[in-house]
């Protein structure tokens, strides 16, 4: 018995001229395989009707071995069948006895005398200890000590030690699925009889569970109710996406990818670090293969990261806007979506989680440097969106403008609010300012409203930001930024003088902070 040499070849009894290779067993003669060992034998050596001769050989082979031999040659037999799923190792010399003695009495045969026998290493009996307690505990029974014992002898098992708690039983070679104190337990069970084994209702533990909907649920409820459509994606990415995407190399998204091994196709070769190659696929499909240009629709999927040999994985909700708000018809003509429409979404979705939101303009390399924003709750960054930068859009053929946000739904998790609170209709009309500031282009628009609503200003409701604008009208290195702020009391109707004396008072300040200048229109 040898291993087969590189690119050794042999007939097999099927007539086939099988190539072997170094990790193949065989049975040889000095000068070549005659038998590949526990599949089939060689042609070389076929019984036929001049046969006089006959050498018996009965062995024992490595279960995986064969398998694996079995398999590269794509050869299926009898004997591999058996030596796959584990022959007894202690049965071979009966069975080559058996085997001679019906040569004898069937076939007039004659053996000649003596048996050679190699053990070159003892295979050790597998012993097994099992605990009587637990063997009640799984079946649910009350079974006796020594009836255990005696169902473990009737099977052939040797009893080597019992005690108070346990047992321990040396296998039989031949049963050599057996290898667990599982194993044991269900040997019992079938003999004992599961007609037995009593029927009972398991016991459940009840909890408070949480009714409330889960994050990604309330966010599509919400989106949906907007008109957005639902896509789903699958996990998967390529990692040559960054660098055709000019995503820079110290990028988390990009850092913290998580690399398949095994991947099925090689654009398949990563895990999603972001949902926005997906959705952009999305778009090339619809807007650029079947013409549907005016496109609403976001998706909640799971992302995954790998930061320092630490894995993870958490829902994001990708949003994209591209086209029209509408289709147009003979009555109408709808607005094309831009920055603003897709900052009146996120609205409308914080809005419905009562999460008080700030925005900060940020630099994001998903994104065109002059509309791009973050997303911040209580300080902390959640997201971001803007107009999709056009190397992106590029690289995904797609012509249209297309705005995308992005938002971690874990972290928005923790600050949305679903107690229902009423709050009373206003007794006093609102009364509305404008103003424009010219700032640097290096100002954060988000900063000078955080500083508005710090003057904790009476009276002052809200304030927004409505314009944006970089041109002609305005020098070089600065932008001009449109805040509308909100003025009501409670108790009266404020008269104009009121509110132009506060606002005067608001403007003063910004300008003093941020070194600004009143935009005249």
């Amino acid at each position: 018995v040898r291993r087969a040499k590189t690119d050794e070849v042999m007939t097999t009894l099927d007539g086939v001229k099988r190539k072997l290779d170094k990790e193949m067993l065989v049975i040889a003669d000095t000068e070549k395989a005659v038998a590949l060992a526990g599949i089939m034998g060689g042609q070389i050596s076929e019984i036929n009707d001049k046969t006089v001769n006959v050498l018996l050989e009965s062995a024992y082979f490595e279960a995986v071995c064969i398998r694996k031999t079995s398999k590269k040659l794509g050869l299926m037999t009898e004997a591999s069948y058996r030596f796959e799923r584990g022959a007894d190792y202690n049965g071979i010399l009966y069975a080559l006895n058996r085997t001679a003695q019906v040569i004898n009495e069937l076939a007039g045969g004659k053996t000649a005398s003596g048996v050679i026998d190699e053990y070159p290493e003892k295979i050790q009996q597998i012993s097994i200890s099992t605990r009587f307690e637990r063997v009640n505990k799984i079946l649910g029974t009350s079974i006796k000590k020594e009836e255990m014992l005696d169902i473990a002898k009737g099977l052939g098992f040797t009893v080597e030690k019992s005690d108070e708690q346990t047992f321990t039983v040396t296998v039989p070679s031949f049963r050599t699925d057996l290898t667990r104190e599982i194993d044991m337990v269900e040997e019992i069970a079938v003999i004992y009889g599961y007609d037995k084994i009593p029927e009972r209702f398991p016991t459940i533990r009840l909890e408070q569970i949480n009714t409330l909907p889960k994050i990604d649920e309330l966010s599509k409820q919400s989106l949906i109710g907007r008109g957005l459509n639902e896509f789903i994606n699958y996990s998967f990415m390529t990692k040559d996406w960054f660098d055709k995407a000019g995503v820079s190399q110290d990028n988390p998204v990009r850092t913290e990818v998580v690399t398949l091994m095994n991947h099925l196709i090689e654009d398949w070769n990563a895990l999603r670090s972001t949902l926005l190659p997906n959705l952009l696929k999305n778009v090339t499909t619809n807007a650029v293969s079947h013409g549907n240009k005016n496109l609403k629709f976001f998706e909640t999927g799971k992302v995954f990261r790998n930061k320092g040999g630490i894995y993870s994985e958490y829902k994001e909700l990708g949003i994209i806007v591209t086209g029209c708000t509408g289709d147009s018809s003979w009555l109408q003509k709808p607005e094309e979506t831009g920055f603003f429409y897709i900052k009146g979404i996120l609205e409308g979705l914080f809005s419905d989680l009562k999460v008080d939101f700030k925005l900060k303009e940020t630099v994001n390399d998903f994104y065109d440097k002059a509309a791009s924003t973050g997303i911040t709750v209580n300080g902390e960054n959640i997201g971001s969106f803007g107009e999709v930068s056009k190397r992106l859009l590029k690289i995904h053929d797609i012509k249209n403008r297309v705005f995308y946000a992005e938002i971690n739904l874990l972290l928005l998790e923790k600050h949305i609010n679903l107690k229902k609170e009423f709050t009373g209709l206003p007794k006093f009309p609102a009364n509305k300012r404008d103003i424009s500031f010219i700032v640097t282009a290096e100002t954060f628009a988000g900063d000078i409203t955080s500083f508005i609503e710090s003057l904790s200003v009476i009276n002052l409701e809200k304030v927004e930001i409505i314009d944006f604008y970089k041109g002609d009208k305005v020098e070089p290195g600065k932008k001009s930024v449109t805040y509308s702020l909100t003025y009501r009391d409670a108790s009266k109707t404020l008269t104009d003088q009121e509110v132009d004396t506060t606002n005067k008072v608001v403007a003063a300040k910004v300008i003093e902070k941020f070194k600004a200048d009143i935009r005249q229109h």
